[in-house]
């Protein structure tokens, strides 16, 4: 009979005790955001190092192009003229290419600014008004939905739920 009571204060006791931390309320929302935030951060000093090796392999590259235009133009005997309005041609080329690589991620942000304004597409056509649209808003939607789900079916049973699809 001890053991009985002893079992039951015990339980009693955790009950008690425990009743703080089951008061408190979860909750899911920005959990998706603070994560894209914190490797967002991480990520933040990847950018010169992949630039740099970017840039490196980009000039290697022109070079490779450059040898290969010019001399196949010398073996087929291109005159000044043809060697020259190539030249403009590839200056230019190389140049606004360099001007990309660039400007990706420093500078202008031509990749952030091409994230955000699409992220802004999917909010304005999903009808969630002008914000970004995040991975937390996407998560929250699809817990929105699940609730709403859940309301819509609650008084059905196992049988009407069957026949109503």
């Amino acid at each position: 009979m001890n053991k009985f009571i002893l079992g039951g204060l015990t339980v009693a006791a955790f009950a008690v005790l425990s009743e703080p931390a089951m008061a408190q309320e979860l909750s899911s929302s920005g959990v998706m955001n603070d994560v894209l935030r914190r490797f967002n951060d991480a990520a933040a000093s990847w950018g010169p190092v992949i630039q740099s090796a970017a840039s490196r392999l980009f000039w290697t590259l022109v070079v490779i192009s450059m040898v290969w235009t010019f001399g196949m133009m010398a073996l087929r005997k291109a005159d000044i003229g043809e060697f020259f309005a190539e030249l403009v041609r590839f200056t230019v080329f190389t140049g606004f290419f360099w001007w990309l690589l660039t400007n990706a991620n420093q500078g202008m942000n031509i990749a952030g600014t091409i994230v955000q304004s699409l992220q802004t597409l999917g909010a304005q056509a999903g009808g969630l008004g002008d914000s970004r649209l995040g991975p937390s808003s996407i998560l929250d939607l699809g817990f929105e939905l699940f609730d709403r789900t859940l309301e819509a079916t609650s008084e059905l049973g196992w049988r009407q739920m069957a026949t109503a699809w």
